[in-house]
């Protein structure tokens, strides 16, 4: 016996489970604030690093 899905649209297999659809899915269940949080403390901690790096390696060497 054959079954119709009928009003269901078939997507490829790729499209499923593309890194980009994951993202949307992710982001999209963080709040806004806690996105701009987030990003805050990358940028906070980049810096912390770039200190020592800069102090350790010089500014030739951290190129």
């Amino acid at each position: 016996m054959a079954t119709m899905n009928i009003g269901r649209t078939e997507r490829a297999p790729y499209l499923r489970f593309s890194p980009a659809a994951r993202a949307r899915r992710g982001f999209g269940a963080i709040p806004p604030t806690a996105l701009v949080l987030l990003g805050t403390l990358s940028v906070q901690l980049g810096s912390a690093a770039a200190t020592h790096l800069f102090s350790a390696v010089g500014s030739l060497g951290t190129v």
